[in-house]
């Protein structure tokens, strides 16, 4: 497959972190280091204070928010539902060709 071992990450036991999410069996639990929420937290809340009502908005920072949020969202039992309005920004359905390179930023 092409993955590389590493042996500090070759771990066993009741808590350990796979692909970036926390697993603990103990207390039957998963989630994501309190260390990498708060530096996705910090990075989506510097992105919204930057954010200006009717400004364009790359697609390149939507997709990072989008990408960080799934990953989160993938850990959290009511966080999917919340990511459809994002993915249909990106992805907008009946719309021909390339994919928009900006978005309008809204209050809503």
């Amino acid at each position: 497959l092409g993955v590389r071992w590493d042996p500090e990450k070759d771990v066993a036991g009741p808590r350990v972190t796979v692909l970036g999410a926390e697993l603990d069996s103990l207390d039957l639990t998963m989630g994501i280091a309190a260390s990498k929420a708060r530096a996705y937290r910090d990075g989506l809340l510097a992105t919204i204070d930057g954010l200006v009502v009717g400004a364009l908005l790359p697609r390149g920072e939507v997709e990072t928010i989008a990408g960080r949020l799934g990953f989160c969202s993938m850990l959290s039992r009511w966080g999917r539902c919340f990511m459809v309005s994002i993915w249909r920004a990106l992805w907008p359905q009946g719309q021909p060709g390339e994919p928009r390179q900006r978005g309008r930023v809204t209050s809503e």
